[in-house]
């Protein structure tokens, strides 16, 4: 008995040892396991930073049709010819009274694709221009450059909106009848009040003026974008948006729908939140397959299903294409049964 216990002794503090030595063999060849660990998440997180998903502001998904950028187009679509010339007749002589004398211009107004002047805006008096700024893989940049005269109308319209002078902003217009930002305020001023007609007007005169500003290369189509970061070009995209806001509220949907395609197209950063707006605008067009295509190639995977509205506007896109497949299936059977039978 006196012999085992200091072989137990021995045994116990040899296996100790070895335990130890096992503990640091194995957390040395765990730490050489781990080294290399490191280099493959960065390895992998500069993979996933490529697999991100990229806009494609200049996809033809986002071509913008012109013929139907006009409301007066949609709605003779919609009510007929005949109607909207009657409406037209009836405007063009309440128009006429505006005008001095009873007089009509003796100017022609150029004809644009945003907007239809009327007769008794004033002429173009050129204050704006659109320089091109660089071109690069086929995209064209462009922006808004005011004239001496626009830039001393700014300057005014500044000084009577910092002590909230609505008649000299109104002033304003006198001298320079195209200038952007006294027309947009009183187009704020006009909603506000109710007018939604003489809002809606202010806002075509600002895009009227603008699109005669328009560089010969500058057209509504993906290759043609304007920054958001320039300060010139800010009035531009609130305009169109209000615009796009007044079609809407006169049923125009598809010219709503082609303004908000024209909206994304110009700034790849989506300053106005057109990607929030444009299923909705979609649906109440019934461009269901054009909504389908615009979520499958707008993006490079289908992170537009994370948004919200699109999870639920293309489900509902979905529904009415399945109904609509159904129905030319009932019409094309009941043709052929109607075949059969004579």
């Amino acid at each position: 008995m006196e012999d085992l216990s200091p072989r137990t002794e021995n045994e116990v503090i040899s296996s100790e040892l070895m335990l130890e030595s096992l503990t640091l063999g194995a957390s040395s060849s765990s730490h050489q396991k781990i080294a290399p660990y490191p280099a493959t998440s960065q390895f992998v997180n500069k993979d996933s930073d490529n697999r991100m998903p990229k806009k494609h502001c200049n996809s033809p998904i986002l071509q913008v049709d012109p013929k139907f950028l006009s409301a007066e187009n949609e709605l003779r679509r919609i009510f007929g010819s005949r109607v909207v010339k009657s409406h037209e007749r009836s405007q063009l002589s309440v128009n006429s009274r505006l005008i001095r004398g009873g007089r009509r211009g003796n100017h022609n107004l150029k004809k644009t694709v945003l907007v239809s002047p009327s007769q008794h805006w004033p002429r173009w008096d050129g204050s704006l221009t659109m320089e091109l700024l660089e071109s690069k893989d086929g995209v064209h940049y462009f922006r808004y450059i005011h004239s001496s005269s626009y830039a001393q109308a700014q300057r005014a319209f500044e000084a009577a909106k910092a002590i909230h002078d609505l008649n000299g902003i109104a002033s304003i217009l006198l001298n320079h009848p195209y200038h952007i930002d006294s027309l947009i305020t009183l187009a704020d001023y006009f909603k506000f009040t109710g007018e939604h007609q003489m809002s809606a007007d202010a806002i075509a005169k600002c895009l009227y003026a603008m699109e005669c500003a328009w560089h010969p290369l500058f057209a509504p189509s993906p290759n043609c974008q304007l920054k958001y970061v320039h300060d010139s070009n800010k009035p531009f995209f609130s305009s169109l948006f209000t615009h796009m806001k007044n079609m809407d509220r006169r049923g125009c949907h598809r010219s709503a729908l082609e303004i908000c395609k024209f909206l994304l197209s110009l700034d790849s950063d989506d300053p106005m939140g057109g990607m929030l707006s444009i299923d909705y605008y979609a649906l109440r067009a019934e461009e269901y397959a054009w909504l389908e295509q615009f979520a499958e190639e707008y993006r490079s995977d289908n992170s537009l299903w994370l948004f919200p509205n699109f999870s639920y506007s293309l489900a509902v896109c979905r529904f009415y294409l399945e109904k609509r497949e159904l129905l030319n299936n009932r019409e094309w059977l009941l043709e052929k049964l109607l075949h059969a039978i004579s």
